[in-house]
């Protein structure tokens, strides 16, 4: 289950990063999303688009009248499964959010070092202590990065009540309730995290040569970061 709430969030994150597409990120009406189910309860009456797209939705929406430059910030958003309790959906959701924001540092700094790594094994083989350099990334830098997030402020919280149908695809009838939740965290906030991450996974290497190509790579990180999430880099 954890496995599959990680990807999950992968795969939000990169949704949210992709380029931006000539359509405006849409609330979405429930009969687009029935599939096994139908959505008998919500808290909203349309589905919010930043559950898929976080940052395309904020820049989109984002008042003009507002004190705040929202450039200055990075949306995220996590969704939770199915759970027969709606208050527990929305608890894990909080608090898997940050596992949202960590695994997109995380596949990032595997984006950046991709090219360090193409023909040579010599990353992996300074971190194979620690299974390698996907397997670090994914877990060990992962987890830290998730730890060292601070400053996350909760934007929105959207809940759905779903009735699952055996004669629409579902291994049995039942209702459960799945959480999703909109976070932003500051640039300066973000960029601490991702310096904290470039400092760790350089420390963790051990030899020097694949070291100092690791540091070149991830220099400048946090100007990267902002094209990785435009979808420029």
């Amino acid at each position: 289950m954890n496995k599959m709430m990680t990807m999950m969030s992968y795969l939000i994150f990169l949704s949210s990063c992709s380029s931006v597409k000539n359509e405006m990120v849409k609330n979405k009406e429930h009969e687009e999303f029935q599939k096994e189910y139908r959505v008998i309860d919500a808290s909203m009456s349309i589905r919010p688009g930043w559950i898929s797209e976080a940052n395309r939705w904020a820049m989109e929406n984002a008042k003009k009248d507002e004190d705040t430059n929202e450039r200055e910030y990075s949306y995220f958003s996590y969704e939770t499964m199915p759970m027969m309790d709606r208050d527990l959906a929305c608890s894990l959701a909080k608090t898997k959010v940050k596992s949202t924001i960590a695994s997109g540092v995380a596949s990032f700094i595997e984006e950046k070092l991709s090219q360090v790594r193409e023909g040579n094994t010599a990353i992996d083989d300074s971190l194979r202590s620690r299974g390698g350099l996907r397997e670090y990334l994914e877990t060990n830098l992962a987890s830290k990065t998730a730890a060292m997030i601070s400053g996350v402020q909760f934007i929105n919280t959207y809940w759905e009540k779903r009735r699952f149908e055996k004669e629409k695809g579902a291994k049995r009838d039942y209702q459960a309730f799945t959480c999703a939740v909109l976070v932003r965290i500051s640039k300066e906030n973000l960029d601490y995290t991702l310096r904290e991450a470039r400092q760790k996974i350089s420390r963790d290497i051990t030899d020097e040569e694949v070291r100092k190509k690791v540091n070149d790579a991830l220099e400048n990180v946090e100007e990267s970061f902002e094209k990785y999430k435009k979808g420029a880099l």
